[in-house]
């Protein structure tokens, strides 16, 4: 399939996306059916972020704002951190459903509500230091709470959906914050906070537009050449003895087993729509003129898309991770493009096996 009539693909499935985040969320089994709550106002999510003050004040000690000022710059801000494992990182635009369960999730949940425009980060922890305390990757995701629930009662916490929408560079962990109280006698611990400041992309200082159109458009190309290779190979398994289970389309129960699942088309697609609908990093939106040109916001979306199409997404940690720190939208679109090529000729060597 073309590339271009890829993108046409691609326009045509965004008619009729929703939005609704808690429609699988394993955390609910299935039976739950909360109602969400939207968080999204005026006052509210990355764009209010960026206006909070550098060194934003924690429990009214007015010394955090002028001592991050000075030594770490005018455009430090603190916000709340989750820590998590590499395979669990998210790339800019994808979504994620969170549960906030334990008394330190709660506290950074609501320390995003109150204080933070509903803004709070994710930081892959990849190592220790000497002294067994945790290394944070130096690029952490930051998160938009989109809806939650707090309804459910119980034990089962705050059910969260959040979008990332953009990324940072920690400067400093802050794991010994401590507040007070009203009644300044109970003393409550503060949720770890992160200094940092948002990463924006450096400028392309060697790729022209015409090669970073090209370089995506090849991206486009291998991602639909893969999709139908998988399709191909997956009706292969169908009619032949797969794991014991299927034979000719039918499982060991009788059962028809050609139920729709979506492809990597689809998954790309869901991606390529989401980062679009996420970016706040000044891309122009509208395509340059010029037949079958993409805008950088469009390549932008390619770029991040390009690994979000795996049915799970943990088992390509080191490329996410890898893309994740990428500071060019054609340094990522050439490792996607080395990484897919690969797995293209993977699926092909598992197809001729079967």
């Amino acid at each position: 399939m073309a590339p271009l009539s890829f993108l046409s693909y691609l326009i045509l499935l965004s008619s009729g996306k929703s939005a609704s985040g808690f429609t699988s969320n394993p955390g609910c089994n299935g039976h739950c059916r909360p109602v969400l709550k939207s968080a999204s106002t005026q006052l509210f999510g990355i764009t209010e972020w960026r206006d909070l003050p550098s060194g934003m004040t924690y429990n009214g000690d007015e010394h955090d704002e002028a001592a991050d000022t000075l030594k770490y710059g005018t455009s430090a801000r603190r916000v709340p951190v989750m820590q998590i494992s590499p395979d669990e990182i998210v790339l800019p635009g994808e979504k994620k459903y969170v549960q906030f369960h334990s008394d330190d999730e709660l506290r950074l949940f609501q320390r995003a509500l109150d204080r933070n425009h509903g803004i709070f980060a994710m930081g892959a922890i990849i190592g220790e230091d000497e002294d067994g305390d945790d290394i944070m990757m130096s690029k952490i995701q930051l998160m938009e709470i989109k809806e939650y629930n707090m309804d459910l009662g119980g034990n089962f916490g705050i059910f969260c959906t959040a979008q990332a929408v953009g990324r940072a560079t920690l400067f400093a962990v802050l794991n010994d914050k401590l507040g007070t109280s009203v009644d300044g006698l109970n003393v409550i611990a503060e949720p770890l906070i992160a200094i940092c400041e948002e990463h924006f992309d450096h400028q392309e200082s060697y790729y022209s537009m015409e090669d970073a159109n090209e370089m995506a458009k090849g991206v486009l190309e291998i991602v639909a050449n893969l999709s139908n290779k998988e399709e191909e190979c997956t009706k292969k398994g169908r009619n032949n003895v797969h794991d014991g289970k299927i034979i000719h389309g039918v499982d060991n129960e009788g059962e028809d087993c050609d139920d729709f699942e979506d492809t990597r088309k689809d998954r790309f697609a869901q991606a390529f729509f989401d980062s679009l609908e996420s970016d706040s990093h000044g891309y122009i939106s509208n395509s340059p003129t010029g037949d079958g040109m993409l805008s950088w916001k469009e390549m932008n979306a390619i770029s991040w898309g390009a690994f979000c199409t795996s049915l799970n997404p943990s088992e390509d940690e080191t490329y996410r991770l890898h893309a994740l720190d990428q500071d060019r939208i054609t340094d990522r679109l050439k490792l996607a493009t080395y990484w897919l090529s690969d797995v293209v000729q993977e699926v092909e060597q598992e197809s001729n096996l079967r």
